[in-house]
């Protein structure tokens, strides 16, 4: 958002919004999964968002302060480490994944999931 952010800030909190709650458990599986459902039902209704950047924000308290911040992404390395001194198969084995391109997922959204992990 740049220098724009205060001003894009603004203009949301001055409209109305219909904002939806929904828990998912704690698996990255179950977190694609139902982001997936959720995305495909926003791109079916509104084609025009394929081309534009969107920011999932969640209830996670990493949430917000990735997208404000970039925390998770000035600190890859620290993250990296964090998952192999915790020795997450789960984790690990995804970044390796992600790393050989063998998933449609991206780094930036992996390190925001892990952040989470490392608070």
């Amino acid at each position: 958002m740049g220098g724009d952010f205060t001003e894009v800030m603004c203009e949301m909190a001055s409209r109305p919004s219909r904002i939806r709650l929904q828990l998912l458990s704690g698996s990255l599986s179950d977190y694609w999964r139902a982001t997936r459902i959720w995305w495909n039902n926003i791109e079916e209704d509104c084609p025009d968002l394929r081309e534009r950047p969107v920011y999932f924000v969640s209830s996670n308290k990493h949430s917000l302060v990735n997208l404000i911040s970039g925390f998770a992404l000035k600190h890859k390395d620290d993250l990296l480490t964090h998952i192999e001194k915790s020795k997450n198969g789960d984790l690990a084995r995804e970044w390796r994944k992600i790393r050989e391109d063998r998933v449609p997922s991206n780094r930036e959204n992996f390190f925001y999931y892990v952040f989470k992990e490392f608070l």
